[in-house]
């Protein structure tokens, strides 16, 4: 036997101690041991590259994605989802509230804590390293990790599944490169995030035959939402469909299977888990699970107990068809970029099929778009299931052929998803001098001090305890409501994106609130600049010039029902405000009514014409004005002999001075000649 092993074959480890027993000595088990170990390591070495370049897939990834989102969340794009998670982990470390957030607040849910809107347990797993640097940077970093290794567990459920791993590599890049992956990845943080992590350790658990593993990431995805539970229920039912066929699942097979009472488990573990949800969230909140369901749905089946919406679904049909029928066309544009990266392969297995119809049900039956076109954070409740019925359905119908044409499909349609972010602006990191103007305001304002600021300012200022945010108007008033009233001491307002009726996007929604706090006598302007102004409470004094320049274009400014829109990528923001021939003369463009400090200004209109003028035709005046175009500043017409070349952008510069501040400016401009006029922005300087 010893010469048997010695002439080249490897003893396992107990074989080594067995010679080591017979007399054999330490140095031969040694050696042994020794040559074990170099073999695991020589035939990992040598035969899982893929298994490495998976790895550095997942890594490069997480690293990618946590640099990029943390730089997005320093220019202030990140919203206030990342925050309303900051702030509700900051006031558990240091104030011992659990989860609570004020973004939370409101009449179903006065304590503010996180259960009573949504119960995530796993939320409690992340004050640990929350505590290590209390920053919404760290909640960004800890989901691009947990979002890049969910990659791992995929790679090897394919490599069991498909018994390749090249093609598990292929399915690996597909996830990674997945578009709807990518839409959830750059909007903030949401626990969300963890499911597909722990949705493929289970799997992978189960295909392994560990139930301590398959029952572990079971309770772990269980812990991520309310929904959840009822996805997985559906989950195991198609799992049980589609590994022991119809008939056998209401049979004695599926007992006498040990998966099989693993699934029959599982089900029973995930409808306790639904009943103990909804307990939990009846101690934070009167309406338990019913409110987080109820923003699903249409008014007809709103109710205060999961029961009673039951009940409303299936007395008013009428009512969800008719909702159904809404938006049809989205709604299947929705699915379709969804599937489409997958070759709608997904549809083939029941697991699929099963889980995610909870989802699409809800969805469909909504009013809100981002449900049923599977947008922000919405794709983590379905991208994990969609990849197991995806790879389920290569192994049985054997299409592994088809992972090729999935991959091209995929890197289309993930390269059109990064040309829509690059045309919108919204994932582009611009640190300019409105981020710079932010900052500084934000550093003008004590620790201690309350604040209420627009959504895409309020992550920088959540770990606090009287920090508010609008997000929302109506969960604002409901908020205020709840609190009894709100006085803060500070207000910070971003109205670059935004203008006097609070249009515009995340930022620009306070602009409404904060001129009727100006005209109320009861804050006064403390900082103004780069767009940003910060008003404080019974403040007497000379305002801060945070910066000397105002830039506003199409999301700050007004436009009429005749004028549009338009993408045009040789603009600064990608998108004009569109005159187009045809439109007839007057107003092209008016507001933002925003507010200007005291001294000398110069206003620059970025124009372009397109199409033959004449050199005396009338184009365009521009003027600035306030009280409602009462009092005039400056103005200047337009003319075809101020226009360099069709289609070229040009400057039309006015220069005026303010002696008072007043809070209505506007720099409007009229069409004066039927052609084609784009404005792309207009920048304000303060020269003295």
């Amino acid at each position: 036997m010893a010469m048997h092993y010695l002439g080249g074959g490897i003893p396992s480890k107990a074989a080594a101690e067995r010679l080591c027993r017979r007399g054999m000595g330490e140095a031969v088990a040694k050696r042994f041991e020794k040559q074990r170990t170099l073999s695991a390591f020589v035939g990992w070495k040598k035969n899982s590259v893929y298994a490495r370049c998976a790895l550095a897939l997942a890594f490069c990834y997480s690293i990618f994605f946590s640099i990029y989102s943390i730089a997005l969340h320093k220019s202030f794009v990140s919203q206030s989802d990342v925050g309303k998670f900051a702030q509700a982990l900051w006031t558990t470390i240091n104030r011992g509230e659990l989860l609570k957030s004020n973004v939370h607040v409101c009449t179903a849910n006065p304590s503010g804590s996180y259960f009573g809107r949504h119960f995530a347990p796993i939320v409690l797993a992340l004050i640990p390293f929350f505590a290590l640097h209390q920053s919404p940077e760290t909640l960004l970093a800890i989901k691009s990790f947990a979002v890049g290794f969910s990659a791992l567990p995929l790679y090897h459920i394919s490599q069991k599944l498909l018994r390749s791993e090249r093609l598990a590599l292929s399915v690996t890049a597909l996830y990674l490169l997945n578009p709807s992956l990518l839409s959830a990845q750059l909007f903030g943080f949401q626990e969300q995030c963890f499911l597909p992590l722990f949705v493929f350790l289970m799997y992978l658990m189960y295909l392994r035959g560990s139930a301590l593993g398959f029952f572990s990431f079971l309770v772990l995805s269980l812990s991520v939402s309310e929904f959840v539970p009822i996805m997985l229920v559906m989950f195991f039912l198609g799992l049980a469909v589609s590994d022991y066929g119809l008939r056998k699942v209401f049979a004695k097979e599926l007992w006498a299977s040990q998966r099989g009472r693993w699934l029959l488990a599982a089900l029973l573990v995930s409808v306790g888990w639904l009943l103990l949800t909804n307990y939990v969230m009846r101690l934070f909140s009167p309406l338990g699970m019913s409110a987080s369901i109820s923003s699903f749905l249409p008014e007809e089946a709103k109710d205060t107990t999961p029961w009673g919406i039951a009940i409303a679904l299936i007395s008013n049909p009428s009512a969800l068809l008719r909702i159904a029928s809404l938006d049809v066309e989205k709604k299947f544009l929705g699915l379709t970029l969804f599937l489409a990266p997958l070759l709608w392969l997904p549809l083939a297995e029941p697991t699929f099929i099963l889980s995610s119809a909870p989802y699409f049900f809800l969805a469909w039956t909504s009013l809100l778009s981002a449900y049923y076109l599977v947008e922000i954070h919405y794709p983590f409740y379905l991208i994990s299931f969609a990849f197991i019925g995806f790879v389920r359905a290569l192994e049985k119908h054997r299409l592994q052929s088809l992972v090729a044409i999935a991959l091209v499909a995929t890197v289309a349609l993930y390269s059109r998803a990064w040309v829509h972010y690059y045309a919108d602006r919204s994932a582009i990191p611009v640190f300019d001098e409105r981020v710079a103007a932010l900052e500084k305001a934000i550093s003008l304002i004590p620790r201690d001090g309350s604040v209420l600021a627009d959504d895409d300012v309020f992550s920088h200022l959540a770990t606090r305890e009287n920090a508010y945010c609008l997000y929302d108007q109506s969960a604002f008033q409901d908020m205020v409501r709840c609190l009894g009233g709100l006085e803060v001491d500070y207000v910070v307002v971003d109205r670059v994106n935004g203008n006097a009726w609070g249009g515009g996007g995340c930022g620009g929604r306070l602009i409404p609130f904060a001129l009727d706090m100006l005209r109320s006598g009861r804050y006064s302007l403390y900082a103004w600049g780069g767009g940003v102004r910060v008003l404080k409470k019974g403040y007497v004094g000379e305002t801060i010039v945070l910066a000397n320049s105002e830039h506003y274009d199409f999301r700050a400014l007004l436009i009429p029902k005749t004028i549009s829109t338009t993408f045009d990528p040789s603009s600064q923001s990608s998108y004009v405000i569109a005159h187009e021939r045809g439109s007839g003369v007057g107003t092209m463009w008016f507001g933002p009514y925003t507010t200007l400090i005291p001294g000398k200004y110069v206003a620059t209109y970025r124009i372009k014409v397109v199409g033959e003028v004449n050199k005396n035709q009338h184009l365009l005046d521009v003027d600035v004005s306030s009280g409602y175009g009462t009092v005039l500043y400056a103005s200047k017409q337009v003319f075809g002999r101020d226009v360099p070349k069709s289609g070229q952008w040009f400057d039309v510069v006015l220069e005026f001075e303010v002696d008072e501040m007043r809070s209505d400016f506007e720099f409007r401009g009229f069409a004066k000649s039927d052609v084609s006029i784009y404005l792309d922005y207009i920048l304000i300087k303060r020269v003295g």
